[in-house]
């Protein structure tokens, strides 16, 4: 499964915020033999997280970040 990392990033916008986070460094790279490529993420956390995460799992199928 090939995923666009870009909608990706654009789709989770809010749930970045919300958990008090930056996106600082993007890394791709190809993997040998089978030549899939990968992206790696880098954050760094600006604030504590709220106490209310992690959720349960009813809460997260009914309000999503």
């Amino acid at each position: 499964m090939k995923s666009d990392i870009k909608s990706e990033l654009n789709d989770s916008i809010n749930s970045i915020k919300t958990l008090g986070a930056v996106l600082r460094d993007i890394k791709e790279f190809s993997l040998p033999n089978s030549g899939g490529v990968r992206t790696i993420l880098k954050f760094k956390k600006n604030v504590k997280t709220n106490v209310k995460y992690p959720r349960k799992f009813n809460e997260i199928k009914k309000k999503p970040l």
